[in-house]
């Protein structure tokens, strides 16, 4: 195990380099908006890695997209590149023989886990998706490795969002708080790696062939491709920067590791919308804020600034119990002083973004809801790349198409010219039951 203490001087160094020999340099910014860019970029850039791949993420199970992905970084460590994984104990779901695959190819996989924790384990988690390849490219968003996030579910799929850039300070800060987490012994350990029959083994690798097959033929995905995802977009020297939760705590002027997390994404994301000026449009499909949350939205509208909501319908939210501890919430978020919008749709909505006063744009893991403040670990990129989030002023307004505004009187606004899939009654009664019981009693875990 690598010691927390050489990782930390290590990246401060260059980190401090970088900033002294003035190269914190131009960079580009680009926004994954279509499901097939999303994995063919994840894709690409695990074959062009040389030196090294980091992965922290929620969940990583292996299906269609899941599989193929998780082999190609089983060749990227053959061909000797140092390739780590950082799972969530709970949300990954990886076969015990992927895992011996990727153990084979010397492939180190951790699953992040509070140890020293009793009950407070169960419900703390990672729920950052992240992947940073060479310390040159990193990707953050709302997107895990699973089917769904990439179009290829036959259930349902999901509507999110992706940022890729390659920014140095960025990168620098991704690779350290990446790190803190991988070489804490109170945080993560090491998977155990189950012992699988070469008969298994064999099957196994006649699954991943056939995969490979459908991945191409059916998806489209190239595994041969070389793609530039820099090209068409200009380097240039936006302000750009990242957020995370940490698990340090500050004793007079030393820093020490701890196991409770610092609740640093939070604290970054209500100052800027306490510094936010006009607008505030946020995606989210969780939408239960806290008081934290409450008091810096209400602020911020008492102050004359437009808030605007763009969430999951009944229909399009892909946790029914998330989206009946919101609807027990809706009539008080209204009064608020909030803009409410219902994506509506066949395809369910995960987007997580933030845009401030057209200038700022934020895309990340983050939800508005007490998990993400207080029990999960979350990453989020901010720019100002105008390019960037001129786009994303497009992709809202377009959005806003497949969406129905709430209210002031807490119902929707029809829209006679719009035909909306309608949820079915099993799933209103599942809904409804769900609002008025779990979501009351257990409203400190929504």
């Amino acid at each position: 195990m690598i010691p927390l203490r050489n990782i930390f001087f290590t990246l401060l160094f260059t980190l401090l380099q970088t900033f002294v020999t003035g190269q914190e340099d131009k960079h580009f910014v680009r926004v994954l908006y279509e499901p097939k860019d999303a994995l063919q970029c994840r894709v690409d850039l695990i074959r062009q890695a040389k030196k090294e791949i980091l992965l922290s993420y929620f969940i990583i199970v292996d299906d269609l997209s899941g599989s193929v992905v998780l082999n190609l970084l089983a060749e990227a460590s053959k061909r000797g590149v140092v390739v780590r994984i950082l799972l969530d104990k709970n949300g990954s779901k990886i076969t015990a023989t992927m895992k011996a695959l990727l153990n084979k190819n010397g492939v180190e996989l951790h699953r992040f886990d509070l140890k020293n924790k009793a009950v407070e384990r169960i419900y703390h988690g990672l729920h950052e998706k992240m992947l940073i390849t060479d310390g040159e490219f990193l990707i953050v968003g709302g997107r895990n490795i699973q089917d769904p996030y990439y179009g290829m579910s036959k259930k349902y799929n999901l509507v999110d969002y992706d940022l890729l850039t390659n920014a140095d300070s960025v990168l620098y800060e991704a690779r350290l708080h990446f790190y803190s987490l991988w070489a804490d012994e109170k945080l993560s350990s090491p998977v155990p790696i189950p012992v699988i029959k070469p008969k298994r083994e064999a099957r196994h690798l006649k699954k991943l062939s056939l995969y490979k097959s459908e991945i191409q033929s059916k998806f489209g995905i190239r595994l041969d491709s070389s793609i530039n995802w820099r090209s068409g977009y200009q380097m240039n020297q936006s302000d750009v920067g990242i957020i995370h939760d940490d698990f340090f705590i500050k004793r007079g002027k030393k820093y020490y590791k701890t196991d409770i997390k610092d609740e640093g994404s939070t604290s970054a994301l209500i100052e800027m919308v306490e510094q936010a000026k006009k607008t505030i449009f946020i995606e989210n499909p969780y939408f239960i804020p806290t008081k934290k949350w409450t008091n810096a939205l209400c602020d911020a509208s008492n102050r004359g600034v437009r808030i605007c909501l763009l969430t999951t319908s009944m229909m399009t939210n892909d946790l029914p119990i998330r989206y009946a501890g919101y609807r027990h919430r809706r009539e008080k978020i209204l009064n608020d002083g909030i803009e409410i919008w219902e994506f509506q749709g066949h395809l369910r909505f995960h987007g997580k973004t933030i845009l401030v006063d057209s200038q700022m744009l934020v895309v990340g893991s983050y939800n508005i809801h007490l998990p993400s403040v207080r029990y999960n670990t979350e990453v989020a990129v901010w720019t100002k790349d105008k390019k960037a989030v001129n786009r994303h002023i497009n992709v809202w307004n377009n959005r806003l198409e497949n969406c129905i505004q709430i209210g002031p009187n807490n119902k929707p606004i029809h829209r006679p010219e719009k035909k909306f899939p309608k949820p079915s009654l099993w799933l209103r009664t599942k809904t409804n039951f769900l609002r008025y019981t779990v979501a009351v009693a257990f409203w400190w875990l929504l």
